[in-house]
């Protein structure tokens, strides 16, 4: 029964509101929206990007695993921009469905913990972008957008160099609570883990027993 309201759902949702390209923002047919692989899904045929997969390379520390499907570049860049800076929160869905391949790899979890923003930069954007993918994801474990707690504001990690980057973030990440448990930090996107790794430290020092992360693509410096 809830599959059939979910059907009929989308199908309405989908009339009122065609999906469009976040390449070109033109109309998209939503037939066979459910067999289209996730990139086609994102974008028309004209827009497609030529992504590769990027698991990057990089010291992970703290983090026991760093799973990044997509290389940063292209049309999936432009929509992670467009996402991130031009008020689109509703983009966060389709962003999200790009990790379906994944989905086998991301079981066992405790807790779903976002990134956080600095409070400045959160009322300046008004959402942050790691908590609207964390929710998109809906792996089932509970999404806990409060938990990190982001101490103080950092310089642009794109404007640093990967040691600059570390010490920017030294000591920038707390935890509300103490907890336990496998936990899935999730970021839109990495470049030397930099992040990823402080905050999976955080996590580790408020007694988790294992961390991961994820990103939707790695930037290559």
């Amino acid at each position: 029964m809830r599959n059939w309201i979910s059907l009929i759902w989308q199908a309405t949702w989908d009339t009122l509101l065609p999906p469009r390209c976040l390449g070109c923002d033109a109309t998209r047919s939503p037939e066979n929206w459910e067999e289209m692989p996730p990139l086609s899904r994102l974008f028309c045929d004209p827009c497609q990007p030529t992504i590769e997969g990027a698991e990057p390379v990089v010291p992970l520390g703290p983090l026991a695993r760093l799973h990044v499907p997509y290389a940063y570049g292209g049309q999936l860049a432009e929509a992670i921009m467009t996402f991130k800076y031009h008020d689109r929160a509703e983009m966060a869905w389709p962003l999200a469905s790009l990790w379906h391949p994944l989905r086998a790899q991301l079981r066992g979890f405790d807790l779903v913990v976002p990134v956080p923003l600095h409070r400045q930069r959160l009322r300046r954007r008004g959402y942050n972008q790691a908590a609207l993918l964390a929710r998109a994801l809906r792996l089932g474990p509970p999404v806990a957008t409060h938990l990190l707690l982001r101490k103080r504001s950092t310089p642009p990690q794109a404007t640093l160099s990967a040691s600059e980057r570390r010490s920017a973030l030294q000591g920038a990440f707390d935890t509300r609570r103490p907890l336990g448990g496998r936990v899935l930090l999730v970021d839109d996107v990495t470049t030397t883990g930099a992040t990823l790794a402080t905050c999976a430290q955080a996590l580790l020092h408020a007694g988790a027993e294992r961390v991961e992360g994820i990103a939707l693509a790695h930037t290559q410096r």
